[in-house]
């Protein structure tokens, strides 16, 4: 269940497909409210036939990431506009709509069933392009710092002002195609931009219940006073207050105008005026707790995080004179024996340094970064050794751009050069095994020794890798430690769920 679950996460984090489903699923509800006929057979006539005459932008959406990885920029915007533009004039012009006819006369509301289904399909295509208008938009919002801050700034209040507006607009928009016979209402603007404001303001006061719920009945009188108080403070902005928002919305011509609320004809004192903002506010107090909860538990993961990217801070300065000192060893052995590859180990000990010093400050580098990290230093301690080593190093790669925490297998290489081979009297071996691919990686490090005492399985290199492991990926890594008479390997796994 948390492999499925995980899965739809990530699908919704990273799929802009069920965006546009959700639009069919919106024009599929709007227009089975309107049939003459309601049950699932009629649902799912509607939905395939919208599903159809989106099949290019639901198949765009789907392929987005892969179009934009192997194709050229120019051809990516043909496609673009093609799928969300091009097919609708084409559609328009070859009336394929037609097709659907026999869907299509179930909506009561099409005095004429050809120009009904050509209002439908501009809806529909103006809604699919409204929708990638906000994702593309979304993205180019998120990709900027600064827009990142003042999008954090927006307060849940102005989004739902913004929303509200919006879904006015729709709704007028709809409910002006159904009652004109399918006219667009960008013919008569003035009229559209007027019914919107209005119905935004009618909703705006209904919102007045909600906020008032939200920051005075639950923030301060529940928390403070208990629950018998914010009963009677309910039950008291209920009654007080719903025969004035009641009679502010008859004030609106729009009332009037499309017999659209209960007011109609000054009926201000009836129930349903009541039972409206009673349900609306019922229906937000589970909302509204879960919103502070959720707020509560970011809070907690925010101080969580800071200080996970404080220990990883400190462990990272834990690596980096563990290593200066073996390195300053192997120049003061060779240095005593004078040896004419000293200027070499030094350029090669400068390299390593500086991917110590440099790559060891970011959070994560790529795999053959460090592959490359270890096999100079492999290489290296086969210079100042001077010993029979039969090494190994086997490596199954499938993506040597995968990112890895910089520095993690070095820690097991240096151990093993320090405890199993510096001190073997006899023929000593190392042998690496990577592997990697899309269910994670997998290193083993086995050496000789010869001291039974020599190899710790605790130490600050040992506890400072597991630490960091633990770090970045959670449960999701095992290390095992297998030791034998001569000896020593280990190994860790890392899965990626």
């Amino acid at each position: 269940m948390k492999i499925i679950l995980k899965r739809l996460e990530n699908y919704i984090l990273n799929s802009t497909t069920w965006l546009f489903a959700s639009v069919i699923a919106l024009m599929t509800i709007l227009m089975i409210q309107e049939s003459i006929t309601q049950n699932w057979s009629v649902y799912f006539s509607f939905l395939f036939a919208f599903t159809v005459l989106s099949l290019p932008v639901l198949v765009f959406s789907i392929l987005r990431t892969w179009l934009e990885t192997h194709v050229n920029s120019l051809l990516f915007k043909l496609i673009w506009s093609g799928c969300f533009i091009g097919f609708p004039i084409l559609i328009h012009l070859t009336k394929a709509y037609s097709f659907f006819h026999f869907i299509f006369q179930q909506h009561r509301g099409m005095t004429d069933i050809s120009v009904g289904m050509m209002a439908v399909y501009s809806v529909l295509s103006i809604l699919l392009l409204l929708t990638e208008v906000v994702i593309l938009s979304n993205h180019y919002l998120l990709e900027r710092s600064n827009l990142k801050q003042w999008i954090k700034k927006i307060s849940l209040e102005k989004t739902i002002l913004i929303s509200i507006f919006v879904f006015s607009m729709f709704v007028v928009g709809s409910i002006y195609s159904l009652q004109t016979g399918g006219k667009s209402p960008w013919q008569n603007l003035p009229n559209y931009i007027n019914y919107s404001f209005q119905f935004f303001i009618m909703l705006a006061l209904y919102y007045c219940f909600y906020w008032v719920n939200h920051y005075i009945l639950i923030n301060r009188i529940l928390k403070e006073k208990g629950i018998f108080y914010y009963a009677f403070a309910f039950i008291g902005v209920l009654f007080f207050f719903y025969p004035v928002i009641s009679q502010l919305i008859y004030y609106l011509p729009i009332v009037d105008h499309w017999k659209i609320h209960p007011v109609n004809g000054n009926h201000v004192f009836i129930g349903i005026n009541l039972i409206t903002p009673m349900i609306g506010m019922l229906l937000s107090i589970p909302f509204i707790l879960a919103f502070q909860w959720f707020k509560q538990r970011s809070a907690i993961a925010i101080l969580e995080k800071e200080k996970s990217a404080t220990e990883l801070n400190l462990l990272k300065q834990q690596i980096n004179p563990h290593f200066f000192f073996n390195t300053l060893n192997n120049l003061y052995a060779l240095s005593l024996r004078q040896d004419k590859q000293t200027p070499e180990v030094i350029l090669q000990l400068s390299d390593l340094m500086r991917y110590v010093i440099y790559k060891g400050k970011e959070s994560r580098v790529t795999l053959a970064e460090d592959v490359a990290y270890i096999e100079d230093y492999i290489e290296l301690q086969q210079i100042r050794l001077h010993k029979n080593l039969d090494l190994k190093f086997v490596k199954d790669i499938q993506d040597p751009n995968i990112l890895i925490p910089p520095l993690l297998f070095i820690i097991l290489v240096e151990n093993a050069f320090k405890h199993g081979i510096e001190p073997a009297e006899k023929d000593c071996f190392l042998h690496v095994y990577l592997k990697s691919d899309d269910e994670g990686w997998l290193f083993t490090c086995e050496n000789s020794y010869e001291i039974e005492d020599t190899i710790k399985e605790n130490g600050i290199g040992l506890d400072n890798l597991k630490r960091r492991l633990e770090l970045h990926y959670g449960p999701n890594f095992e290390i095992i430690i297998d030791k034998k008479a001569d000896s020593f390997r280990i190994t860790i796994q890392v899965s990626h769920q």
